[in-house]
């Protein structure tokens, strides 16, 4: 499951954005986001914007915490050294 991106004028019609995902997974068999990300959560740096977001890799759900950033809102870059948060309550 890959980080998608959609937006509104009202709560209830949601228009998804057309080069989704924003976030795609990484690699199934070696990186710790490989099976899905999920919940992000995004920072208005003021020049700058922050993503933050949680990763999975396989059938123990061991959640942890990845930043990505972007200068525009739309292109985002995985942080270099993902994930930035692991272990209980990532």
């Amino acid at each position: 499951m890959d980080g998608m991106y959609a937006y509104s004028n009202d709560p209830v019609n949601w228009t998804r954005y057309a080069q989704n995902p924003i976030i795609p997974n990484g690699n199934p068999n070696n990186q710790w986001d490989g099976l899905q990300v999920m919940t992000e959560c995004i920072l208005d740096e003021g020049d700058s914007y922050k993503l933050y977001y949680t990763g999975d890799n396989g059938p123990n759900m061991d959640w942890q915490a990845g930043l990505a950033t972007s200068k525009d809102g739309v292109n985002w870059n995985k942080h270099a050294n993902n994930p930035v948060y692991s272990g209980a309550g990532a």
